[in-house]
């Protein structure tokens, strides 16, 4: 079975929500931020008229990496913490967090993704501000 584009657009989708909901919910985790890049984009793209207000700039991307059956989902967040808590304990705890929320977000029926499997899925945490 072939696997459309808007499959993969939806199930990206679904996975960048429950990323970032995940992440939000992970104790130390101020805010999701987005890179300076992303907002800009957006903003321009706003400002051209093209873009719509609901359409924030997205702190937390994933990806597809690799082709046929050895694809992996990639999740990049972005984030700022807490004054007071530690760095590497937020990001290891929202690293955590987002590959199991990702992870259990797979659809069970896997005939429509690539190579017919559930894909690996491999999270990075940039934290970008400390607040």
């Amino acid at each position: 079975m072939r696997v459309t584009d808007q499959q993969l657009r939806e199930v990206r989708d679904r996975l960048t929500e429950t990323a970032a909901e995940a992440a939000r919910r992970t104790p130390g985790v101020a805010f999701l931020r987005s890179d300076l890049a992303t907002v800009l984009r957006a903003t321009s793209r706003l400002a051209g008229g093209s873009g719509s207000p609901g359409g924030a700039a997205p702190a937390v991307r994933v990806h597809r990496t690799g082709s046929g059956d050895a694809w992996e989902a990639e999740v990049d967040v972005r984030l700022a913490v807490h004054r007071g808590t530690r760095v590497l304990d937020v990001s290891r705890a929202v690293r955590g967090a987002v590959e199991a929320a990702v992870t259990a977000d797979l659809p069970a029926d896997t005939a429509h993704l690539p190579g017919g499997r559930v894909p690996r899925v491999r999270v990075s945490v940039i934290v970008t501000g400390v607040v």
